[in-house]
């Protein structure tokens, strides 16, 4: 959802030439004006395949990911933001067995995360539980549960593959401890419910 004016902006010019825009985050939602310190400085190059525009002059923009790259400097600031980048292609993988189970170890907490309700469309579902590829494995995990930004964004910034599934399955970990944690807090507020109501019954007869 794009809403700043200098974003819309980029968005327009992409859409008018070869509908490719950089794509970074911001480190922290505190700036509503954020300066290019406030953002990391590696992304995703996207293309937009969708733009929607709101009553309110937001756009939804659907993009589809085509390449990570590093931004190395700013080339101007108005209309808006254009910067010189570094394009960052995946490493070429060669399969080990550390590899493989740290795949495996992934796949199977990202199984028991979606059993305690972690909310995942079963296309996307369905892929991650067939996916043979480790690099693009961490790319649709981070991209489908509900991660911190920097979470993400250590994951996307992963040099090897070691690196990126490593760090993906610690934020596995965590997002596991989140749900166990939040499910055994609904069994306690379910019995302290189960005990009000049996004695609102008692006290009715």
């Amino acid at each position: 959802l794009v809403q700043r004016p200098k974003s819309l902006s980029a968005l327009d010019f992409a859409m008018k030439h070869d509908h490719l825009a950089f794509f970074v985050a911001q480190k922290t939602e505190e700036h509503d004006k954020p300066s290019m310190a406030d953002m990391y400085t590696i992304g995703v190059i996207g293309k937009i395949k969708e733009m929607n525009r709101a009553e309110d002059g937001a756009v939804r923009v659907l993009i589809e990911g085509v390449m990570r790259a590093k931004s190395t400097g700013i080339v101007h600031e108005d209309p808006f933001v254009r910067v010189r980048l570094e394009p960052l292609p995946p490493p070429l993988i060669k399969k080990t067995e550390k590899i493989e189970a740290l795949m495996y170890s992934s796949i199977n907490q990202f199984r028991e995360i979606v059993s305690m309700g972690a909310p995942v469309p079963l296309d996307v579902l369905f892929v991650i539980l067939n996916i043979t590829d480790p690099w693009v494995l961490g790319d649709l995990i981070a991209s489908n549960l509900d991660f911190k930004i920097d979470e993400r964004q250590a994951i996307l910034e992963a040099l090897t593959v070691e690196d990126k599934l490593e760090v993906l399955r610690q934020a596995l970990g965590r997002q596991a401890q989140v749900l166990r944690q939040a499910r055994k807090l609904q069994a306690e507020v379910g019995k302290e419910l189960d005990k009000m109501q049996r004695e609102v019954f008692l006290r009715e007869q």
